[in-house]
């Protein structure tokens, strides 16, 4: 794992680099000055040594450093599941505007006024910038999604936004996609449980293991006296 954080991580959770850095400065410093704290007492009581002191320092300041990275990442994805849980959603709004005879950029707009989720405020927010701007619904998208790491959102920008002259093929190419979400998220919900019943599997084997050794423990130390 990169210990620099992704600037899409960052971007989809909100945080800013200074501040995500900040926190990792302080936790660590003040980490640092418990553990100090406590250990040079005990180890001039001569009940801890110095090297336990230091490497106690060293690997809790380590830690407390590399928490605030931790979090940002487990919340970034977290994001990155609800808005692709979402984006297939939006999708299918989008397709049923369009053929209600809504123009796609109606559409667009439309079908993220529809959701109250942050992921439909996100795409709502961005389309909206883009007509301040000027710019392209579809390139908006596709930047949206460069920048916060959804290659789903990314790819529908750019293939939308090559049959954007024609809108059967722009509504069949959301619905395609939104089936090809909803596919991949199952496979991979499949493969998680997958993987869960293995682990269980292994847990039990464990336990059963170690619970055949400790009954035969006493036999076997037994057979060894003789």
């Amino acid at each position: 794992m990169s210990l620099r954080l992704p600037s899409a991580d960052l971007v989809i959770t909100g945080r800013d680099p200074e501040a995500v850095l900040s926190a990792k400065i302080i936790g660590a410093t003040a980490v640092a000055l418990v553990v100090a704290a406590a250990g040079v007492p005990l180890n001039r009581a001569g009940l801890l040594p110095v090297l336990f002191v230091l490497i106690a320092l060293v690997l809790v300041g380590a830690a407390a450093y590399l928490l605030p990275d931790v979090l940002v990442r487990r919340q970034a994805r977290a994001r990155r599941e609800e808005f692709i849980q979402a984006l297939p959603v939006w999708c299918d709004l989008v397709a049923l505007e369009m053929a209600g005879a809504a123009a796609p950029q109606e559409a667009l707009v439309t079908a993220a006024e529809a959701g109250t989720t942050w992921p439909m405020h996100a795409l709502r927010d961005t389309l909206h910038r883009a007509v301040l701007a000027r710019e392209g619904h579809w390139q908006a998208l596709t930047d949206l999604g460069t920048r916060i790491g959804i290659p789903d959102l990314a790819e529908l920008g750019r293939l939308s936004q090559l049959v954007s002259h024609e809108g059967a093929q722009v509504r069949d190419t959301l619905i395609e996609r939104a089936a090809s979400i909803r596919r991949r998220a199952l496979a991979g919900s499949l493969g998680q449980a997958g993987q869960r019943d293995e682990s269980m599997r292994l847990a039990v084997l464990v336990v059963a293991a170690g619970v055949i050794g400790l009954m035969m423990f006493p036999g076997a130390m037994a057979v060894m006296s003789l």
